[in-house]
Formats: C-alpha cells, structure tokens, sequence
C-alpha cells in the first residue's frame, strides 16, 4: 500500500478540525493522544495512518500530537499554509 498525504482542514470562524490521511480506505479506531489533544488511526502493524488535530486555529497555530507507541507528528500553521513539520513513526516500513 503506497503512502500518500491528504490534508483536509474546513475551519468555521477561524477554527477547526485538521485531519492528514496517509492511506486510503479504512483507518481502524480513533486513538487518543497522549494530552488528549487529537486521535490517530493506525493499521494493524501500528503504523500510523491518519491523525485528526482538535482545534486548529487557521492563521497562526502550531501543534504536536503523541501517542503511547511512540508515534508523533507536528504541525505548523502560518500565515493560513499549513506545514507537516515533523512526522515520527517507528511502525513505517522503511523504502528500499
């Protein structure tokens, strides 16, 4: 299964949810994170699939969601652009 990013982000009145697929198709169930600030969805071997922040603010924000098996990923907001600034996965096949 090959990995593609999807950002979906749809605020109302500045604010909102920011969901990132990485796989299409079914994620399995939400997981929080560890400050409870966001989910994640990951496949079977733990990898990660997709995560949702809570609340992001659309002109200024910046974000880390973690999780229990070690996952992270952050995210920047500036100016309305939004960045993956950093995605930690120790589940990911790595490329050969």
């Amino acid at each position: 299964m090959k990995k593609r990013t999807k950002i979906f982000f749809n605020p109302i009145d500045g604010y909102g949810p920011l969901f990132i697929s990485y796989f299409s198709g079914q994620k399995g169930d939400a997981v929080e994170s560890l400050k409870q600030n966001g989910v994640g969805y990951f496949l079977s071997n733990d990898e990660l699939a997709g995560v949702m922040f809570d609340e992001v603010n659309a002109k200024n924000d910046q974000q880390k969601l973690e999780f229990s098996n070690g996952v992270r990923i952050s995210i920047k907001v500036t100016n309305g652009k939004i960045e993956i600034v950093e995605v930690y996965d120790p589940h990911q096949k790595k490329a050969s």
